[in-house]
């Protein structure tokens, strides 16, 4: 397996995990992720805490030009700190990662108490709850939470499944595939959602876009856009943000 690279995004830029975390005998900083933590009483029987071991932060397995990207830029969105490990091709199949994810495919995330969690879209929503202070998630509960789910959703079922599928119809010479067709609707209707905002949410920038903005980039960059002008726009838009091109400097990484 390669080896593990503890990245994190913060403040602009990428950082290793441990910086984010501060030092040992001192509490996390804000960015830093869950660790243990032991309470000691002191002379005057006072509780204090004491850090004292290493920072337990997640452990995201990926591959370069996958959903995986999503995966990444959402976590330079939340400047979270993450280790990432890179996977060869030929370990997606190994019995080792088959332990992670039965399919052998990728992303993966090991939570910081051992649990795996794949598909990408429940990885990103799993990482927006871990940080709600980043803002990237409405509260529980809340009406805008409920459309967050709706355009997650919605992305993976009516946008990216129908446009994989016309896309390998097309590899396959086909030219008159149903799956344009279906796409085409599903397009129509976000554009159409989004007429008059920038993200999905209004001004508000979410894990939806992340979703939603990801899958249309794959389409994109495919030229399969033409017929839809705010789309292109919505995706020129995410891929602006500087979460998305720090992530990119990763996720687009030759596969070799």
């Amino acid at each position: 397996m390669t080896a593990p690279t503890a990245l994190a995004a913060a403040e602009g830029r990428l950082k290793p995990a441990a910086e984010l975390a501060g030092s040992p005998g001192t509490a996390p900083g804000p960015h830093a992720a869950t660790s243990r933590h032991s309470l000691e009483i002191d002379g005057d029987d006072r509780a204090r805490g004491r850090w004292d071991t290493e920072p337990i932060v997640p452990r995201l397995y990926y591959m370069p030009r996958t959903r995986s990207s999503r995966v990444l830029w959402l976590l330079a969105e939340l400047g979270a700190p993450c280790e990432l490990t890179r996977l060869a091709p030929e370990e997606r199949k190994s019995a080792e990662h088959l332990a992670r994810h039965p399919l052998g495919r990728v992303p993966a995330l090991e939570l910081d108490d051992g649990t795996v969690v794949f598909e990408s879209a429940a990885i990103c929503l799993q990482l927006a709850d871990l940080h709600p202070d980043a803002g990237v998630i409405p509260p529980l509960g809340s009406a805008e939470r409920a459309l967050v789910y709706q355009w997650v959703l919605f992305g993976m079922t009516e946008l990216e499944a129908p446009l994989y599928r016309w896309v390998r119809e097309g590899a396959e010479g086909s030219t008159d595939s149903p799956e344009h067709g279906r796409f085409a609707q599903s397009a129509a209707a976000l554009e159409s959602a989004l007429e008059g905002r920038e993200w999905l949410l209004g001004e508000r920038f979410t894990v939806a876009d992340v979703i939603c903005a990801s899958v249309l980039g794959s389409a994109h960059s495919r030229g399969l856009l033409a017929d839809w002008p705010g789309l292109q726009a919505y995706v020129e838009r995410g891929e602006a943000r500087p979460a998305f091109i720090e992530a990119a400097a990763i996720a687009n990484q030759p596969r070799s």
